[in-house]
């Protein structure tokens, strides 16, 4: 099995050769090198954060969206669809089904006809997957469903399957069986120039952010699947690049528990679709979505879009009484939207190519739901583009919840004993087959089986398993991404003491480079309620 260490894949970085060489570790880059790895590709894929750590981990963790109950072409109806069922299929653990409420009431700009002329078209088109058909429900049959959701001015709704989806480990599943596959992928490894041999893009090199070691990366294809950054990198290569794209603000917000159902609806300021969906202990409410233009990395939540979400989900939930005060954390992502798109070469999932004269694929737009039908289509064109012999794409069909070689769970009887089923059936779910790694920890310092605090299940092996195998190089990769601790009521306050223990143990850091990784950390935690002023004025800016 290749090696997860992420010094040893940093040397094989100058050492070889690639046939493939992606910037951008989000989704969309992730699931290219997944692709390519399986069709036996040489691949390499380098990602300037955290994977996922830009727009990949700020989604709205659902798969459902306008055109998925309003009506669109077939073909992206049957793809949308379609993709659902794989996902759900190669990452159970991951990608799990939500029965989804859709009301409509008085004053919403869609009629009851048309909520099921819509729902009856996509049931059409996608009998072959494996969603079930819709059903229609009156007032008081949502009653006993969603008891706080008002009835009044209620016309008609309808019950849908959707899917939730843990968007940051979707991503890093995909990240690390290109990595069991043999593909080498780095993050905090950023993008310095574009190398060029008579004109065509043919590698880069690289700035390894934690060491400010460079590499020279050679490869025969560049991908940029680097979502808002697109356009940066495409000026790399071309410094008269057109841009293709504009930025727009995702906002959500996680509240205290709300529903049983995720809850689509319209709201009556602006007509745009919002949700509610329940998250672990809590609901995550959004997405307020607007024109954004500056930094990027200064993304926060307004005062104003705070408002927003809070005036509509009351107006469905009166009793609810949601304020401020119930408002556990936010979260801002950066999202594309394509234009000029008659000069671009079509993907699945509102999705599109761009080759420059010098050779740069640049991937734009994408969604979360098709991101896989999205990279299996860029590779197929790279194939073609260079006249290559590949195996065949079956990305559909491995499952991203097992490792290259998986290993027998008999051997650890003894562990798995000591943890209990229910434990067992909790990392099974979160790491399938790579759950026995965290079970080799375990075996190692059965005391390690302790959650890390009170207010989570995480054990403090899954700690070390994310450092030793998963490539987290900071607190705020393990708080973030590698789990959910940082979206609960404690924002991992609570855990952080134990976490940072941890790290100095396993890690090697100095205690300069732990203290900056806490107070990194704690800039995190307070810019996820930098709405709130008196939050606002105590983060400190980068």
């Amino acid at each position: 099995m290749a090696t997860t260490s992420r010094s040893a894949l940093l040397a094989r970085l100058s050492d070889e050769r690639f046939d493939v060489l992606i910037i951008g570790g989000g989704l969309m880059g992730a699931g290219i090198a997944r692709d390519a790895a399986i069709r036996g590709l040489r691949v390499a894929l380098v990602e300037q954060g955290d994977f996922a750590s830009g727009a990949s981990s700020k989604t709205s963790k659902i798969t459902l969206n306008e055109r998925m109950v309003w009506g669109s072409t077939p073909q992206y109806l049957r793809e949308a669809l379609r993709e659902q069922s794989i996902l759900s299929a190669i990452a159970p653990g991951i990608v799990k089904p939500a029965n989804t409420l859709i009301p409509i009431y008085h004053g919403d700009s869609h009629q009851p006809w048309q909520l099921r002329a819509g729902l009856w078209y996509r049931d059409f088109v996608g009998h072959e997957s494996s969603a079930r058909a819709h059903r229609m429900l009156n007032a008081g049959r949502v009653s006993p469903l969603e008891p706080q959701l008002v009835v009044q001015g209620l016309k008609t709704s309808a019950m849908i399957q959707s899917y939730q989806v843990d968007d940051s480990r979707l991503c890093l599943a995909n990240v690390m069986q290109a990595v069991s596959l043999g593909a080498v992928c780095c993050n905090y490894v950023q993008l310095g120039e574009i190398i060029k041999v008579s004109q065509r893009v043919c590698g880069g090199t690289v700035v390894d952010r934690l060491t400010g070691q460079s590499h020279e990366i050679q490869a025969k294809c560049v991908i940029n699947a680097t979502g808002a950054w697109t356009d940066e990198i495409r000026n790399l290569s071309d410094d008269n690049a057109p841009s293709h794209t504009s930025l727009v603000k995702r906002v959500h917000a996680l509240v205290r528990r709300l529903s049983d159902h995720v809850i689509w609806f319209e709201a009556h300021r602006d007509r745009k679709p919002l949700f509610i969906a329940p998250w672990g202990k809590h609901s995550l409410i959004g997405a307020v979505e607007s024109p954004f233009v500056g930094s990027i990395y200064a993304l926060r939540v307004s005062t104003n879009e705070i408002s927003y979400l809070l005036d509509e989900v009351n107006r469905i939930m009166p009793s609810e009484h949601l304020g401020e005060d119930d408002i556990v954390a936010t979260f801002a992502g950066p999202c594309t939207q394509v234009n000029k798109k008659s000069t671009l070469k079509a993907l699945p999932g509102n999705s599109y190519l761009d080759v420059d004269d010098h050779g740069l694929v640049s991937v734009l737009g994408g969604e979360l739901t098709t991101f896989r039908a999205s990279a299996q289509a860029v590779m197929d064109y790279v194939i073609q583009a260079h006249n290559g012999q590949t195996d065949p794409c079956i990305s559909d069909e491995v499952s991203l919840m097992e490792d290259a070689l998986p290993v027998a769970l008999d051997y650890w009887k003894r562990v798995t004993k000591e943890i209990g089923p229910d434990a067992l059936a909790t990392l099974l779910t979160r790491y399938g087959v790579a759950a026995t790694r965290v079970l080799q920890i375990l075996e190692r310092d059965m005391t390690l089986k302790k959650p890390i605090c009170g207010h989570h299940d995480v054990m403090e092996a899954e700690i070390i398993y994310f450092i030793e195998n998963e490539m987290a190089c900071t607190i705020t990769d393990v708080m973030a991404r590698r789990t959910q601790i940082a979206w609960s009521a404690c924002q991992g306050l609570d855990a952080l003491p134990r976490i940072v223990s941890i790290f100095e143990r396993y890690t090697g850091y100095s205690e300069e480079e732990i203290t900056r990784q806490m107070e990194d950390f704690h800039r995190f935690a307070a810019n996820s309620l930098a709405f709130h002023p008196l939050i606002s004025n105590k983060i400190v800016d980068d």
